[in-house]
């Protein structure tokens, strides 16, 4: 009987157990110091600071300026993900008809779907073409590749150029 040789990284072959945690632990710890810790502040504080209780919530709600900011929080939040939602999907799948982004379901009414449509064609960022197909500009294709080179960012700046 052959002995199978031993893979390392393998666990079925016998091999070493991978020291993944390695890999994460800075990554989990920079988690924990930036984000998850001043985000556990920020919550305890509001719900402690000045008084214990909802009564920072109350306060803010009673407040025509509170309420307002948030709600066009919420409505400037919702815009900007219909916009990338239905340009990317646009520029993915190259020239669509106004039906196949209905069915997408990116937004619940096709007024909504007709709104963002002229908006983002006024801006030159679409272009309705032959049979009413929808399509990406140039425009728009510049816009798109400075969106996901700032999602995807690596580095600290972000250099554009008109080439």
């Amino acid at each position: 009987m052959a002995l199978t040789p031993r893979i390392a990284g393998s666990r079925r072959r016998g091999g070493s157990q991978p020291r993944w945690g390695l890999l994460v632990f800075p990554a989990a710890l920079f988690m924990v110091f930036f984000f998850a810790w001043p985000l556990g502040q920020m919550i305890f504080r509001s719900f402690t600071d000045p008084a214990t209780g909802l009564d920072n919530y109350a306060r803010f709600a009673q407040t025509p300026s509170g309420v307002r900011s948030l709600l066009e929080t919420l409505a400037m939040s919702a815009a900007v993900t219909l916009t990338c939602a239905v340009v990317g999907y646009v520029f993915s799948s190259g020239p669509v008809a106004y039906s196949a982004i209905l069915k997408r379901n990116f937004v619940d009414s096709s007024s909504k779907l007709s709104f963002h449509l002229q908006k983002l064609q006024a801006d030159g960022l679409l272009t309705k073409g032959d049979r009413g197909h929808y399509r990406v500009t140039e425009a728009g294709q510049r816009a798109w590749h400075v969106v996901r080179a700032l999602s995807e960012r690596k580095h600290g700046t972000l250099l554009i150029s008109k080439s």
